[in-house]
């Protein structure tokens, strides 16, 4: 079999949450070819929807050493920063998946702000922010990012500013739903405040 065949076959699997068969696949294509860079995203992907934060980060980190041009690579290894709790890591990532993407910036505004944030880096996490709230303005988890953030940096009335905003403009079912997932949901920017 061609290695590309086995990943796709693995990208079936983890289309339907079938994680540990997806990521048996994408191990054998890897076997086939090692430098095989679509399944060795894939599982990094894979692994990370796992909770396997720390295997999937040495996953995407071959990728990016063999070809650091795509910025999806640098989101990922944001995102897998800020779940292991190495914001200042995190915020160099997210600058580099933003340096790295000729369109479309906007989509790594969120991720940015709340790596800066992390890092200490309180007003220029914000200022993303805002701008990706612009930018999507029904987007409730960069709400909670405002929330992080305005917390973070100790002014708990913006942060009640932000959070009034949220329960206005989305129904409390809704709000409640994403609590109860967002310390696993593994796709999502991990908050924390």
């Amino acid at each position: 079999f061609k290695p590309a065949i086995v990943g796709n076959i693995g990208k079936v699997y983890a289309n339907y949450g079938l994680l540990d068969e997806a990521v048996r696949f994408y191990h054998q294509s890897l076997e086939l070819n090692p430098d095989f860079l679509t399944s060795r995203f894939d599982l990094a992907n894979a692994l990370a929807l796992q909770g396997k934060t720390s295997e999937a980060l040495a996953q995407i980190d071959r990728v990016i050493a063999a070809n650091d041009q795509q910025s999806r690579f640098s989101n990922l290894r944001t995102l897998l920063l800020l779940w292991l709790d190495r914001p200042q890591e995190a915020a160099v990532a997210a600058s580099e998946a933003m340096r790295r993407t000729l369109v479309n910036k906007e989509r790594y505004f969120s991720i940015t702000g709340v790596a800066l944030g992390r890092a200490g880096h309180f007003g220029q996490g914000l200022w993303f922010l805002r701008h990706a709230l612009k930018t999507f303005p029904n987007d409730r988890r960069i709400l909670y990012s405002l929330i992080e953030n305005r917390l973070l940096a100790g002014e708990p009335a913006a942060a009640r500013d932000y959070a009034a905003r949220l329960v206005a403009g989305h129904s409390l079912a809704a709000v409640r739903a994403d609590l109860a997932v967002l310390p696993t949901d593994y796709a999502g920017v991990p908050v924390q405040a």
